[in-house]
């Protein structure tokens, strides 16, 4: 098995993106985990280099490919994993929550590809895994936002695979179903109703929404290794 450069985006402790880290750590491929915080990378494996980068930012996005092609040569696999949840009824969803959240699961998943496409261009070779999530499919109340961004990066992955294909680069997009990540606690802290909500009668549903993939117990590990 020749080794690859893997780029893993959204890689804090306790999520997907460590456990994809460790896991291409694990089979033996250079591994760079990125992430907002490199604090948030200690711990991860030795092997794997972490790398600051911010999905939401251009000029960050681009210095971390830049490093990553200074230090490595080449990226061979770049997995967009970075992630917010929003948990909230569409008609009142804090309009500042639903554009973070488009910001990170959307645009910050195009500008990774955009900055790692041109590289894997040249070298006529490539892949790119975007994480989607059954619910693109499935969607559920009172996470429309959420759904629509994972719809969202469906699209995209599919249009970017017929772009794409002519230059030998493979895109994919993975639906995972409910896993036990660190998100769950992340949306916890979102789930909060106004007082005025004409939902409050049933926030205990809406409350359950963010956490609920965390009762379903597919273990980020197991993830990780299919």
């Amino acid at each position: 098995m020749t080794a690859k450069v893997v780029v893993i985006t959204g890689c804090s402790r306790g999520g997907i993106g460590w456990a994809l880290c460790e896991e291409w750590n694990r089979r033996g491929h250079r591994v760079f985990g990125a992430s907002r915080s490199l604090v948030k990378m200690q711990g991860l494996s030795q092997g794997i280099t972490p790398v600051e980068l911010d999905v939401n930012s251009e000029a960050s996005v681009k210095a971390g490919v830049a490093e990553i092609i200074r230090q490595a040569g080449k990226i061979d696999v770049c997995i967009n994993n970075a992630g917010q949840g929003c948990v909230a009824p569409l008609i009142e969803v804090d309009p500042a929550e639903l554009r973070k959240t488009f910001d990170v699961n959307v645009f910050g998943l195009l500008t990774m590809v955009q900055a790692v496409a041109p590289h894997m261009v040249e070298q006529r070779s490539g892949t790119i895994v975007n994480i989607g999530s059954i619910v693109a499919y499935v969607p559920t109340p009172w996470a429309g936002v959420y759904c629509a961004t994972k719809a969202a990066a469906y699209s995209l992955s599919d249009t970017l695979r017929m772009e794409l294909r002519g230059f030998g680069i493979k895109v994919v997009c993975v639906a995972p179903g409910a896993i036990k990540s660190a998100i769950g606690a992340s949306n916890d802290k979102r789930a909060v109703l106004s007082p005025a909500s004409v939902y409050s009668n049933v926030e205990a549903f809406v409350r359950s929404r963010g956490s609920w993939s965390q009762s379903k117990l597919i273990p980020k590990v197991a993830q990780a290794k299919q």
